[in-house]
């Protein structure tokens, strides 16, 4: 979502901080803007559009400043929404969602102070300026007491030249130390020239300044400050001959399937399933995500459900915060997130840590919120993803569970060894693939159906579709056609059937059948060459429980080609972002 980049040093700010909001646009935003304190006052750029649009914010002058990408929420995108806010002596930039705005907006108000914008961030920058009386901390601390919500804040104060302020409270931020200076962003890929980083941790306060980085609690109380070295170089992402980051990444999914196959933590497995107390004490497990992370989640739970022997299901995190799960310390909850800051995903995992259930965590950023929240912590090997639709995430997170299964069995999930060849013999199929990308485009709705295991890799497919192309439809239960899905189809529907399940085959036909008799034409992906479709994306043979893996392959290869028909850039869809840290 939304992106932070600070930063104080011996350099000119402006163009540091210019690079990092570049860095920072895979995550998804609307507006974007660039303040410096120059001498005593503020200097700032910020207006609706992508980072080039405050490209001119880089003759800004000063050693000291702040940048952000917003993405909408409260108020449009338009240049006076977008940050930073500025009030008096002070620029805010935020993340996160001030839950009490309003009552503090009207507070304000009925003090004399105007507003310029119609956000929750704005408030803070009033209060900020309400408080102040010469101790830039002490006007902090005040402030965030006010505060309800989750917010990750980086201030300027124009007294203090060469002092950023930084806050965490429910939204991530990370500090690095670089040889000129001192930053702080959001996420990692903004710190590339950082020898070391300090994530902040929920209620900490963070003063940095060219030389220093002194570290408090929200009451003030001094803090360790601990930096750790990192090797960031493998964090910058670039294209390397590729038109866009998601056809890269898909490109990438052999390798990182094999990466996490290899770095399948073994001992780690083996500390959760392999003693007591935990282990013998599971009575039901559940996988929580959201999004892709679900849809991984759905063939996990598949998989170790037929493994263990015991209830494993797969929620969706934003509704298992919503019911009364039955969790206690008979329960595991395993947690999937790419990015580990989804904040659903977090909400979940602090559900069940209070109701005394062990929690585990899979992501592929071992610095997260997640990670570190957890009581046991599974990496996948991805590396960067810059596209915003999960590619070679969601193949890291399936072969994790594939590894998890296999390790539990006594065995080794050999098969995934194999995957960077069969992922190259399946991409030799792109050219259909595109031919029938500039089809699909055309249909009143395209729909994915699947049963089984197949069903996770129809919604997945789904997903994929409408995310980056923006094409109306859904994913569906095969089986559920007939309950009124099917009064969908007609001539200008397409349905996309992932069929690789022997014993579910004859159903599958039935219901490729009974859409194709109302009109709709059929695409088949599938190993078996008596499927009645009108065009087929044929698999090879595997294994029955390694289908997943494989149609994921075309599927991701169909969503990509259906945007580049319509026309669109498949790495920065509307409305997305790539780590969604707001409930």
């Amino acid at each position: 979502m939304c992106g932070i980049i600070a930063y104080t040093g011996k350099r000119q700010a402006a163009g540091i901080l210019y690079d990092g909001l570049t860095r920072l646009e895979y995550r998804g935003y609307d507006s974007a803007g660039i303040a410096v304190v120059n001498g005593l006052r503020l200097d700032y750029v910020k207006r609706a559009g992508r980072v080039s649009a405050v490209a001119d914010a880089r003759a800004l002058s000063g050693t000291c400043g702040v940048g952000h990408t917003r993405w909408a929420t409260h108020g449009g995108a338009e240049d006076r929404n977008a940050h930073p806010h500025v009030c008096g002596k002070f620029a805010v930039v935020h993340n996160g969602i001030i839950e009490n705005y309003a009552v503090l907006k009207r507070e304000l108000t009925d003090m004399g102070h105007s507003f310029s914008s119609d956000t929750d961030s704005e408030t803070v920058s009033h209060l900020l300026s309400s408080f102040y009386r010469g101790d830039f901390l002490s006007a902090v601390r005040q402030t965030v007491e006010q505060l309800r919500g989750s917010f990750a804040l980086c201030v300027l104060c124009s007294d203090f030249p060469e002092t950023i302020v930084c806050v965490r409270q429910k939204s991530p931020l990370i500090l690095g130390r670089a040889k000129d200076g001192m930053l702080a962003a959001s996420d990692i890929p903004a710190l590339g020239g950082c020898r070391e980083i300090c994530v902040l941790s929920d209620g900490q306060i963070a003063c940095l300044t060219p030389a220093d980085c002194k570290l408090f609690s929200f009451s003030l109380a001094p803090l360790p400050c601990k930096f750790t070295a990192s090797d960031l170089k493998s964090c910058v992402a670039e294209k390397k001959g590729f038109a866009h980051f998601m056809r890269k990444e898909i490109s990438q999914e052999g390798a990182a399937v094999v990466r996490t196959a290899r770095a399948f933590d073994e001992a780690e497995a083996r500390r959760l399933f392999g003693c007591v107390p935990y282990a013998e004490a599971f009575s039901r497990i559940f996988l929580v995500g959201c999004g892709t992370a679900y849809h991984s989640a759905l063939t996990g739970a598949r998989l170790l459900e037929e493994t263990l022997r015991i209830p494993v299901a797969a929620e969706l995190a934003s509704e298992f915060c919503c019911r009364k799960p039955l969790l206690g310390r008979h329960a595991l909850v395993l947690a999937v997130s790419q990015s580990g800051e989804t904040a659903d995903t977090l909400a979940a995992a602090r559900l069940a840590k209070q109701k005394g259930a062990r929690l585990a965590v899979l992501t592929n950023a071992g610095y997260s919120s997640l990670a570190r929240l957890s009581d046991h912590c599974f990496l996948t090997e991805a590396g960067v993803e810059v596209g915003v639709a999960a590619t070679k995430t969601y193949a890291a997170q399936l072969a994790f569970f594939y590894a998890l299964c296999a390790f539990l069995r006594g065995e080794k999930a050999a098969y995934l060894r194999r995957f960077p060849a069969i992922h190259k013999k399946l991409s030799e199929g792109e050219e259909q693939i595109r031919l029938l990308a500039a089809e699909i485009v055309r249909a009143r709705g395209v729909y994915f159906i699947g049963r089984g295991a197949d069903y996770a890799s129809a919604l997945e497919g789904s997903l994929k579709l409408r995310e980056v192309s923006y094409l109306p439809g859904a994913g569906y239960a095969a089986g559920e056609l007939k309950h009124g899905s099917i009064a969908l189809m007609d001539g200008d529907a397409v349905v996309v059937a992932v069929a690789t399940g022997k014993a579910l085959k004859e159903k599958m036909r039935t219901s490729v059948c009974e859409v194709r008799s109302r009109g709709a034409k059929v695409i088949a992906v599938t190993p078996f060459d008596d499927i009645p479709a009108d065009h087929v994306l044929a698999l090879p043979a595997c294994p029955q429980k390694y289908y997943p893996l494989l149609t994921q392959v075309p599927l991701q290869l169909l969503a990509y080609h259906a945007a580049l028909c319509r026309g669109l850039d498949p790495d920065r869809p509307r409305n997305l972002a790539k780590s969604v840290t707001v409930e």
